[in-house]
């Protein structure tokens, strides 16, 4: 586990499962949240965290006892003198073998174990996929206010208004976010035949002139009667125009 304390905030990662975690000091104890990749994310901050942790460190800082809990478990109900979560120090990066850091998903540099590839910039993309920060042109652990944060996508709905009638506008609203506040892009795409033995999930057509736009809010008109798919897109890079792994949301339509 690595830690980073910018005043009584800390946050920081682990190597089992892609863990991060991130809380407040408060004297030698710290209390907070945890989240792992394979575990869901339903509590806490955005409720972005897979559950409780409390640790109380050493008078030296240099070791800690603790527990953790899922998010049904009550914060305040974990023994901060427990056994669940012990830790003693390694003195810098070197203090870890080869074998934990590339464990760890990151790189074994002339001894080092760092973020960054050897030699090797990191993009922007590639960065964030492994679950990174990007601040200020650097691949980093916390967000650059130091606050731990998600700056995945996250889509939190569409609502479909207007009257479902042939040239009529029908309305999709899109609610979509990243905590740290990133500019988004929304590709919005129909297919007819809806539900039926003509519909192949390849006659997709755009709704938009051009393939993103910057607006979250789409008014449409239908031309022909019948069952649709709309499907939305949600990016923060135009650039690649099929990308994989974005957040999309989808909704039946009936116009008559």
């Amino acid at each position: 586990m690595t830690l980073w304390q910018d005043g009584n905030s800390v946050s920081g990662e682990y190597i089992y499962d892609d863990g991060v975690i991130s809380g407040t000091m408060d004297g030698k104890n710290f209390r907070g949240y945890w989240r792992e990749a394979n575990n869901a994310k339903q509590c806490g901050p955005s409720n972005e965290w897979s559950g409780p942790v409390v640790l109380r460190f050493s008078d030296d800082g240099k070791s800690f006892t603790g527990s953790w809990g899922y998010c049904s478990t009550d914060i305040n109900s974990l023994d901060p003198n427990g056994s669940g979560w012990t830790g003693t120090l390694k003195e810098g990066a070197t203090g870890y073998t080869q074998t934990e850091c590339e464990a760890a998903g990151r790189y074994w540099c002339n001894g080092d174990c760092q973020i960054n590839p050897c030699g090797t910039d990191i993009t922007q993309t590639q960065c964030e996929a492994a679950g990174k920060f990007w601040c200020n042109g650097a691949c980093q652990i916390t967000s650059c206010t130091q606050t731990p944060a998600n700056c995945n996508i996250k889509i939190d709905g569409l609502t479909v208004t207007g009257t479902r009638a042939v040239n009529q506008d029908v309305t999709f609203s899109v609610s979509a976010s990243t905590a740290c506040n990133d500019t988004l892009y929304y590709r919005f795409s129909v297919h007819p035949d809806y539900g039926s033995a003509g519909y192949d999930g390849t006659h997709w057509s755009s709704m938009t002139s051009t393939e993103y736009v910057s607006s979250n809010s789409l008014a449409y008109k239908f031309s022909q009667a019948g069952d649709y798919i709309v499907v939305v897109w949600v990016v923060k890079d135009t650039a690649n125009s099929n990308p994989t792994g974005v957040p999309i949301i989808g909704w039946s339509v009936q116009i008559d």
